[in-house]
């Protein structure tokens, strides 16, 4: 649907970052999406900026990726450049398991729809056209939702608007409570696979259709129930041993269950200190740690020493209650 024909000033786009607490392992066929279970996070986000300019170019950080991104975006759709400029203005750290390039592809569709006079956020079949969603739908139906998104997996490239109405799509979403809190922590030196290594990465796994199975089981019978009826205990146990299942499947690809013997290490002293809900993200190397409150999160921050170490950067985050939000300012305004 577009909009009326007023003359836009700027575009203001913000956009939630995302864990992936796990990929689910092959059932046999590699080119089918295995689907997996993320959380929508608040902080860190990316801010982007779009204003009229004599052609179209990109400013700022992330320059080439967003420059291919729209050209990926102008023959999609089958137009030749449209002139606006394009601006990062605050961003999560790539390959660091956040969901970055997902987040940073979608934004720019959503800011080039804007420019066309597009009301809607995203259209449907963008994150197809982008190549997203081929492994796990979970980036693409959070940055539209926010939240926590279990795809169990089955068809490949659905659109995100229809899956709800695929019957082989049965991509489950639901707000956690709004109290829970999130402890992002990441060893600075270190990054994610990506690229070319990330795809080799994928190519070598084997199937194992029964931990697939028993992922789903332990995804559908209690972590999924748990959220849903708000029981923090519950959920972060499942979380955990979810989390873990998948790592293992992993690990001849990252030389363990986590990407490196540090992350293992400060995984065991969150759990040693009580935190049940905690996993890495994707490939690492961030790491996630779920409490109940902010202010038990703050608290266990006071207590632990150890996060004061240089080489380590954490963040406190909540649950993002919602996607991307999209601000159009008009010139008669």
């Amino acid at each position: 649907m577009k909009a009326t024909a007023r003359k836009i000033k700027s575009i203001e786009l913000s956009a939630p970052s995302r864990i992936h607490c796990g990929l689910l392992p092959s059932a046999g066929d590699h080119e089918q999406r295995r689907g997996g279970l993320g959380v929508m996070v608040d902080q860190p986000r990316y801010h982007l900026r779009a204003t009229p300019a004599q052609t179209f170019r990109v400013i700022g950080a992330f320059q080439d990726r967003i420059e291919r991104y729209a050209q990926q975006y102008f023959l999609a759709h089958g137009i030749q450049e449209i002139d606006w400029q394009i601006e990062v203005t605050g961003a999560p750290p790539a390959h660091t398991g956040l969901g970055s390039g997902t987040q940073l592809a979608l934004s720019t569709a959503s800011l080039l729809d804007a420019a066309r006079g597009e009301e809607d956020l995203l259209g449907s079949d963008t994150p197809v056209a982008f190549g997203r969603g081929g492994r796990s739908l979970v980036g693409s139906v959070g940055y539209l939702r926010g939240g926590l998104i279990w795809d169990p997996g089955d068809e490949r490239n659905c659109n995100v608007e229809d899956s709800s109405q695929n019957p082989n799509v049965k991509i489950e979403y639901c707000e956690l409570p709004q109290a829970w809190c999130w402890l992002l922590l990441r060893e600075q030196s270190e990054r994610g696979l990506s690229g070319d290594d990330e795809n080799d990465a994928f190519a070598n796994m084997p199937s194992e259709s029964l931990r697939r199975r028993s992922l789903i089981n332990c995804a559908e019978q209690r972590l999924l129930p748990a959220a849903k009826r708000g029981d923090f205990n519950s959920f972060g146990s499942a979380l955990y041993e979810f989390g873990m299942g998948c790592g293992e499947y992993f690990q001849s690809q990252q030389n363990g269950t986590f990407s490196s013997e540090r992350l293992g290490q400060i995984v065991g002293r969150l759990r040693e200190a009580g935190v049940q809900g905690v996993g890495q993200s994707s490939w690492g190397p961030t790491l996630y740690g779920l409490f109940e409150t902010r202010k038990s999160t703050m608290a266990f921050i006071e207590r632990q020493a150890w996060l004061c170490d240089d080489t380590l950067d954490w963040t406190v985050a909540a649950t993002a209650r919602g996607g991307a939000q999209k601000t159009v300012l008009y010139f008669d305004e």
